[in-house]
């Protein structure tokens, strides 16, 4: 009998163990689910980040609904904004229900008061610690293995969204031409389709596989037994999903608009000429370049004229003999000895990837004689450029002693220099869109002061953007992983740009691939972007955009100005 006794003791405590094992197993770790929390605020942040783009987008295609390009597609848009809006907003509110319901009398949503520091206002912080049972959910959805109508509600919202999406790109790809007659903007759109099969993904028979090899409903499988701060980042992630689409098919939409109307994009023939003016008897060599200038640009054709002052017959000019075509430039060689205002017209010729697209030109030009009285004349082209020392050459017939006339009152500061070709340099202040450069000196003795010279002001053009670290890897580079996780984001003056000065990256977003762009402050790729490089295949597009720089002339950093760097996709290698 004492023996069976013990036995059965013995079992006793057996099972009490087997018992206090599952309850440890069950117990998950706190830091565990504060880091599902931390990863639910990150998507969060990404959630504001696209809403944010998306409102300018929208506001976009309503300024321009009147033109002709934008009224088919409108409606469309008006549908994909209330659909999107109206399933973020149900999720947004399931949620905050969710939060406040407290079903397990615990505070979810807590004020927190400042221990260390008591003049620190309270903040309000959500407790993802205590989030660790599936009660509150599974009550709302689930009883036993029935649906509650909260449920439906949930499975049905995420299914529809699919459907009327798709339902809003196949309406586009059918009722606005462009799609049917232009394969490029075609595979565009559908490219939205696969993301939204992909991201919004619900099996014909409602059944996910689980990985113990059994099938489950689509909302068990998603939801029931789930920690709350687990289901809680499953909706993040959804409303996060819902404006990425909502993003990618207004970014299509945009993309292929401005395409089918500006067909050179932003590209304009325009007028270079090393200096503002030219003298009588003095060969013109001024250029024609397209605003997006590089040494390998071809002009599939080119028809340009001249028309010479005081007649209306324009001349056609010939290659040879009047111009050349070298590095991407169309570059003038042709004498001209009549002073007066001259006129080039005529078109260039060039092929993208989609037509021809053929670029008007019409520029004029003007030849004046030598002058004979005081001259101001800029060293690079009559433009000063804001933050930089410009050098300028300023004369004044029979004077010494040069100096800056009212230098109080003028937005502009002269200094002496010794850059060959320039006796000054001159440096507008912040913000000025024109400056005066006016000089006093003494001529035979008296005090002589020259007339004001206006001058534009413009800031520094565009940087190019590249990432940094055994050399440099500029846009369309194939980088290791190694040199894109350790180099540094930076950018270079154009190589055009006759002006030396200093460049550090400050800010920049970062896109990896599909992943939700980050914002990175400094120069360096760090944090979660540096995760998403990590886990990208290679042939991964990374895009840096909204570039932010700081410039300054020399080793002195406190003139240093706002500089903007042009944007730059590179690929994993």
């Amino acid at each position: 009998m004492a023996g069976e006794k013990t036995n059965t003791r013995q079992k006793m405590i057996n099972m009490m163990y087997l018992v206090f094992i599952a309850m440890l197993a069950l117990n998950i770790d706190k830091e565990v689910l504060a880091t599902i929390g931390v990863i639910n605020e990150d998507l969060e942040t990404s959630v504001e980040q696209l809403s944010g783009d998306n409102v300018i987008k929208y506001a976009t295609i309503d300024n321009l609904q009147s033109q002709p390009e934008y009224q088919i597609v409108y409606p469309y848009v008006q549908d994909l904004k209330e659909i999107s809006s109206n399933y973020f907003n149900y999720i947004k509110d399931l949620k905050s229900s969710i939060l406040d319901s407290d079903k397990e009398g615990t505070s979810y949503v807590r004020n927190i008061k400042n221990k260390s520091n008591s003049d620190k206002p309270d903040q309000v912080m959500i407790d993802y610690q205590v989030m660790d049972k599936s009660g509150p959910l599974d009550e709302l959805f689930f009883e036993r293995s029935t649906l509650l109508p909260e449920g439906e509600t949930y499975r049905n919202n995420f299914i529809a969204f699919r459907r009327d999406v798709k339902s809003i790109i196949d309406s586009i790809k059918i009722n606005d031409p462009k799609y049917l007659s232009d394969k490029i903007a075609l595979t565009n759109l559908e490219s939205v389709l696969n993301d939204l099969d992909s991201r919004f993904e619900y099996p014909d028979d409602g059944k996910k596989l689980n990985s113990n090899g059994n099938e489950l409903d689509f909302m068990d499988y998603e939801f029931k037994g789930f920690p709350l701060v687990a289901s809680l980042s499953k909706m993040t992630k959804t409303q996060n999903n819902i404006r990425y689409i909502e993003n990618k098919l207004l970014s299509v939409i945009l993309g292929e608009i401005a395409v089918a109307t500006t067909g050179g994009g932003v590209l304009q023939a325009y007028l270079k000429t090393p200096k503002a003016q030219y003298f009588s008897g003095e060969v013109f060599d001024g250029s024609i370049i397209m605003g997006q200038k590089s040494s390998s640009f071809a002009f599939e054709d080119q028809d340009i004229k001249l028309t010479f002052p005081g007649s209306n017959q324009a001349r056609d000019l010939l290659e040879g003999s009047d111009y050349e075509i070298s590095e991407g430039q169309i570059i003038f060689k042709k004498r001209l000895t009549q002073t007066g205002s001259y006129k080039l017209s005529g078109s260039v010729t060039k092929l993208d990837d989609r037509n021809v697209t053929t670029i008007p030109i019409n520029e004029e030009f003007s030849i004046i004689e030598k002058p004979s009285t005081a001259t101001v004349e800029a060293v690079r082209m009559n433009i000063l450029y804001e933050g930089l020392k410009n050098p300028v050459n300023v004369v004044l017939p029979g004077a010494v002693q040069l100096s800056q006339y009212n230098s109080q009152d003028s937005n502009v500061t002269l200094a002496s220099t010794n850059i060959p070709g320039a006796n000054f340099t001159a440096k507008p202040l912040p913000g000025s869109t024109e400056a005066f450069i006016q000089v006093r000196g003494i001529v035979n003795g008296q005090p002589a002061i020259s007339e004001p010279k206006l001058f534009r002001v413009k800031k520094a053009p565009d940087g190019v953007g590249a990432i940094e670290n055994d050399q440099s890897y500029p846009s369309g580079s194939t980088v290791t992983q190694f040199n894109i996780l350790n180099g540094q984001v930076t950018g270079y003056k154009p190589v055009d740009f006759d002006y030396e000065f200093n460049v550090e990256v400050t800010r920049f977003i970062i896109s990896v691939g599909i992943n939700q762009a980050l914002t990175i402050e400094g120069n360096f790729i760090e944090g979660l972007a540096e995760d998403y490089i990590r886990q990208s295949p290679p042939g991964t597009p990374i895009v840096f955009s909204s570039i932010e720089a700081i410039g300054w002339e020399g080793t002195d950093r406190s003139e240093a100005f706002k500089y903007n760097v042009n944007d730059f996709t590179i690929r994993k290698q």
